[in-house]
């Protein structure tokens, strides 16, 4: 028996329109306690700015973590549990090979001892499986596909992010304008490409704020998470299409505003990845149909 994974990627080009969002300035000042930035952009022919700091053991635990699922941590998880499935069997040894695929599973002994060790080391292996999946915060995307879980990312770290948040707030009149600004600074961020098209990976929130650049997942988990800081109840998702994500807002549509429902909540449509500066309830022509097409994953709230 082998167990196989794969990991999905989204290779998205930025979303462009004559009128883009362009960042002006991007400081940043960093100190034991506190990582001090300063950012500063264009969008719609008006300039913002804004001012905030971030926990430095909070940044610190975001640039940790690697951009890619580390699939051959999860294989050294399920062998390590396969094989203590088998401890205090007697002439029954089973055997879990990590192989670059995968692990390969196998038991020896007699028959029905062997055959009843490999079901327990099946169910060794879901079990986990399932609890790496959740430390690391890790979904299945599609069947044996594996993917950060951008929408539980972006609720976890959302209290790392209340002091942008709260900054971007400020100067706002009601939950459409902050949210308009909150969108329209995460659009000015730089779009990361990746060499010939490569996958850059994913980068959790903070770490995507210091280093100035993302791509179209990285860029809507930091929208989200910004989002959710300020107003946790308000409904909130991740769009996936192919090559691309772009996110659901559950704020009330106003006219010309594009809609789709999903789970009974209408939510509308955003494109945090820019560098085109989408309005908010717009999106790209070839995205209107995302919500049906692709895959929506609600905010935990």
């Amino acid at each position: 028996m082998k167990v196989a994974l794969l990991v999905a990627h989204l290779l998205a080009a930025p979303v462009a329109l004559a009128d883009n969002a362009r960042q002006l300035e991007h400081s940043v000042e960093s100190g034991p306690e506190e990582v001090a930035l300063q950012m500063s952009w264009m969008a719609g022919g008006h300039t913002d700015q804004v001012v905030f700091g971030l926990s430095a053991e909070e940044v610190a635990a975001d640039t940790s973590v690697k951009r890619q699922v580390q699939l051959d941590d999860l294989y050294v998880a399920l062998a390590k549990a396969a094989r203590m499935s088998a401890k205090g069997r007697k002439n029954v040894e089973v055997t879990a090979k990590i192989t670059p695929s995968g692990v390969q599973l196998g038991a020896s002994g007699p028959p029905k001892a062997a055959k009843a060790a490999m079901e327990e080391a099946r169910q060794a292996m879901v079990e986990a499986r399932d609890a790496w999946m959740a430390d690391n915060r890790v979904y299945e995307a599609h069947a044996g596909v594996l993917s950060y879980d951008h929408a539980r990312i972006a609720a976890e770290r959302s209290a790392a992010l209340a002091p942008l948040a709260a900054a971007l707030r400020e100067g706002t009149s009601s939950d459409r304008e902050f949210v308009e600004r909150a969108l329209r600074f995460s659009q000015a961020i730089p779009y990361q490409r990746g060499k010939k098209g490569r996958d850059t990976g994913f980068q959790h929130p903070l770490a995507l704020l210091v280093r100035n650049k993302g791509d179209c997942d990285g860029k809507a988990a930091l929208f989200l998470g910004i989002v959710h800081a300020e107003l946790p109840e308000l409904p909130l998702a991740m769009v996936y299409v192919p090559k691309h994500a772009l996110v659901g807002v559950g704020l009330p549509a106003q006219d010309g505003d594009r809609a789709f429902e999903s789970g009974g909540i209408t939510y509308i449509y955003a494109e945090p990845v820019g560098p085109g500066a989408v309005p908010l309830g717009h999106t790209a022509p070839q995205n209107t149909r995302a919500a049906k097409i692709g895959q929506v994953r609600a905010v935990p709230r």
